[in-house]
């Protein structure tokens, strides 16, 4: 709840790791006990060395790889929020100016009161207590940011 009342906009971020399963599962159940919109974002990203030469896909390939990988991610999170009766809609960032900035801009552009999401993503990089993404969205937001195990 912000300051005693329940959140009407809700913001789940998605990579598809296991933290962020279970912070989509809070959102789903928060979004329905509270009404709230809910919406669920997953961000594409381009590695920052690209492979050259044969085989190395060009940038343009990498890209569309990244957005449709995002794409199919969040067509999961749809199927995951039908199953609960629970209306999502869902929008892929851009993360060329990182990630944590990509669901920060985006919370505040909707106008979200809450974000939600897992302790680490899908990069293994361990940090001492919150992933760097994680880290960055609970810095930089304006909004309440729910972190989920």
């Amino acid at each position: 709840m912000a300051q005693g009342r329940p959140f009407s906009n809700i913001l789940v971020a998605y990579d598809g790791s296991a933290s962020a399963q279970g912070a989509l599962d809070v959102a789903i159940e928060m979004a329905k006990s509270d009404r709230a919109r809910l919406t669920a974002v997953s961000v594409s990203t381009v590695p920052t060395a690209l492979p050259l030469g044969p085989g190395g896909g060009g940038f343009d390939k990498i890209v569309s790889e990244s957005r449709k990988e995002a794409k199919d991610l969040l067509e999961k999170v749809k199927e995951r929020a039908a199953k609960s009766d629970i209306k999502i809609s869902t929008e892929v960032l851009n993360g060329s100016h990182g990630v944590a900035a990509a669901i920060v801009n985006y919370a505040e552009d909707k106008k979200s009161d809450l974000i939600v999401m897992g302790t680490r993503g899908r990069t293994r990089l361990k940090k001492m207590l919150l992933g760097s993404v994680a880290q960055g969205v609970v810095t930089y937001a304006s909004c309440t940011v729910m972190v989920v195990r």
